[in-house]
């Protein structure tokens, strides 16, 4: 971390994002709210500012999981080569299963299955039908 500046408070830079003291307000220790109209991060408790070019050297990470983008993004599952076994033209086959497709009634679904809850409950069970393409899961 280096710290800079001095005078009308201290003109900070932080790098690496552990240091998470730029969210708090320093008379107070409230949380700060981020006003982009007003250009300052401003203290709900105390009304203390700190002005957006505080903020300039700021370096941010953050990390997003898989299960994360897909809540948030609405992004279908995946499945992995691992999960499949690729037929003689090069794309992926899934397992079969002799379950009729509750829209169309076709007699037969692809499946596979995935570990989303926790380790000590069942998996769940992801079936499309390969005629209508009708998907739903099934925890197991």
């Amino acid at each position: 971390m280096q710290v800079e500046g001095a005078g009308r408070g201290v003109a900070w830079r932080r790098q690496g994002s552990r240091d998470r003291s730029w969210l708090f307000c320093d008379p107070c220790g409230g949380l700060l709210d981020f006003l982009a109209a007003e250009g300052a991060a401003v203290c709900g408790v105390c009304g203390w500012r700190r002005v957006q070019g505080d903020f300039e050297d700021l370096l941010l990470e953050s990390a997003m999981s898989h299960d994360d983008m897909r809540r948030r993004f609405g992004v279908e599952v995946r499945v992995s080569a691992a999960q499949s076994v690729m037929s003689s033209e090069g794309q992926i086959q899934r397992a079969r299963v002799a379950e009729t497709c509750p829209e169309c009634g076709h007699p037969e679904l692809e499946f596979f299955t995935m570990q989303l809850r926790s380790v000590d409950e069942g998996q769940t069970v992801f079936y499309e039908c390969p005629k209508c393409r009708h998907k739903y899961s099934v925890n197991s």
